[in-house]
C-alpha cells in the first residue's frame, strides 16, 4: 500500500491545501514557513470559487474521519492514529467508496508536511477562521488524500461551510484558480 515512512516523517502534520496556501500563492510564504515537504495530491470532493476570490471545498460527510481541535498535539496524535489504521487496512472504507452513488469529483492541491504543528496549525486556523466547537468559515477535518503514486495519505484539510454554496461557483475541473 504505502512506502514505509521514517519515524520523523510519521511525526509530521500533513495538510492538504487547494487555494492560497499552495506554493506560489498569496498565503504560502507567510503561513507555511518551515514546510518540510510539498507534493501534489487529490481529495474526493467539490471545489467552489467564492465571490471573495478564494476557494472552498466540500467533502463527502462519510469521508470525514476526525474534526480539528484547538490542541495541535492532540490533532497530530489523531492523524497518527488514522495513519496506523490505514496501514493495518482497518479503516471502514476507502477514498473511492465516498464517490459511489454521488457526483463527487476530484479536488487537486498539495500535501504539505510540517514538523511543528504547535506553530503551524494555530496560525492557519486563524487564517481560515476555524474556531473549534463554534461557528466557523471553515472546519478542519481529516480525510484521505491520494498522492501522485496513488498512495492514500491521511491529511487535515479545511472544508467550507456548506451554506457557502449559495454564494459560489463550482469549479468542475477540480482546480483553483
Amino acid at each position: 500500500m504505502q512506502n514505509r515512512q521514517t519515524e520523523s516523517s510519521r511525526n509530521m502534520i500533513k495538510l492538504f491545501v487547494y487555494g492560497t496556501l499552495k506554493q506560489g500563492f498569496s498565503n504560502h510564504e507567510q503561513y507555511c514557513k518551515g514546510v518540510k515537504g510539498v507534493e501534489p495530491g487529490t481529495v474526493t470532493g467539490r471545489i467552489y470559487q467564492l465571490k471573495a476570490g478564494y476557494p472552498a471545498i466540500e467533502v463527502p460527510r462519510k469521508s470525514i474521519l476526525a474534526h480539528g481541535t484547538s490542541d495541535p498535539a492532540s490533532d497530530l496524535a489523531k492523524l497518527q492514529e488514522i495513519d496506523n489504521l490505514l496501514r493495518q487496512n482497518s479503516l471502514p472504507f476507502t477514498a473511492m467508496d465516498c464517490a459511489i452513488g454521488e457526483k463527487w469529483g476530484v479536488v487537486y492541491g498539495e500535501i504539505l508536511s510540517f514538523d511543528t504543528p504547535e506553530e503551524v496549525l494555530p496560525k492557519i486556523d486563524i487564517l481560515e477562521c476555524f474556531r473549534p466547537g463554534r461557528a466557523s468559515l471553515y472546519k478542519r477535518v481529516i480525510v484521505i488524500a491520494m498522492d501522485l503514486k496513488g498512495n492514500p495519505v491521511p491529511v487535515w484539510v479545511y472544508v467550507g461551510d456548506l451554506a457557502m454554496k449559495t454564494r459560489t461557483q463550482r469549479l468542475e475541473d477540480g482546480h483553483w484558480p
